[in-house]
C-alpha cells in the first residue's frame, strides 16, 4: 500500500491505495453500478481479511446509482471501508466529468464535499500499475485497474485506468484488476 493523500477524507486522515493490482483480475459486475457489484464485494473481502481493519475508517464515498447514459441523477453517498478510487480521485475526469467542483452537489464520485484528486496522483506515471503476485509484489505485467465510476456515455461501461496511466473505459463484464484503497485516521 502507498499513501495517496492526507486530510482529504477528513481531518487527521491518511488515504492508502494498493501499489499493484490484486493478482486475480475480475469483472466489475452488477451492470456497471458500484453498489452490489462484484468489485465492491471483493473490496469488502479485502477488508474482512485485513489484520489491521480496526484502524480503517468508514468514509462516505459517492457513486452514480443510475444506469442511464447521461448520468444526470444525483450521486448517492455510501459508507465505505475498502473501496476503488473514482475517476476524479485518480485525477482523471474525462470519462466521469463533474458538474460543480468542490461541492456536495457535484456529480463527481468522490468523498462528499471533496471533489479533487488525491495529492499523490500528479501525472499519468503515478497511476501506472502492474499486477501483483501472491505476496503483493508488482510483476512485469501491466494491469488495468477498475474505478468505481461509471463511464458517462454508455450505461454498461465502467471507467478504468489504462496501462499508461490515462483514463479509459470498458464493458462492466470484462476482466480487469482491482486496486483497493482505504482511509485511516
Amino acid at each position: 500500500m502507498r499513501c495517496v493523500g492526507a486530510d482529504q477524507d477528513g481531518t487527521g486522515t491518511l488515504a492508502f491505495n494498493a501499489v499493484s493490482a490484486l493478482p486475480n483480475a475480475t469483472s466489475f459486475g452488477s451492470n456497471a453500478v458500484w453498489i452490489g457489484s462484484t468489485a465492491r464485494s471483493l473490496c469488502q473481502d479485502f477488508y474482512n481479511k485485513c489484520s489491521a481493519k480496526n484502524a480503517i475508517k468508514t468514509v462516505k464515498k459517492g457513486t452514480c446509482p443510475n444506469t442511464n447514459d447521461s448520468r444526470n441523477n444525483s450521486v448517492t453517498y455510501n459508507n465505505e471501508t475498502v473501496f476503488l478510487l473514482s475517476e476524479r480521485e485518480y485525477g482523471l475526469d474525462s470519462y466521469s466529468p463533474i458538474s460543480t467542483a468542490n461541492s456536495t452537489t457535484s456529480k463527481a464520485e468522490c468523498t462528499q464535499g471533496y471533489n479533487a484528486a488525491y495529492s499523490y496522483f500528479t501525472d499519468n506515471s503515478k497511476r501506472v500499475m502492474y499486477r501483483g503476485d501472491a505476496n503483493g509484489n508488482p510483476t512485469s505485467n501491466y494491469a488495468y485497474q477498475w474505478e468505481r465510476s461509471r463511464y458517462y456515455s454508455y450505461s454498461n461501461y465502467v471507467c478504468r485506468v489504462y496501462n499508461d496511466g490515462s483514463a479509459y473505459h470498458t464493458y462492466y463484464n470484462c476482466i480487469t484488476g482491482l486496486a483497493p484503497a482505504f482511509v485511516i485516521g
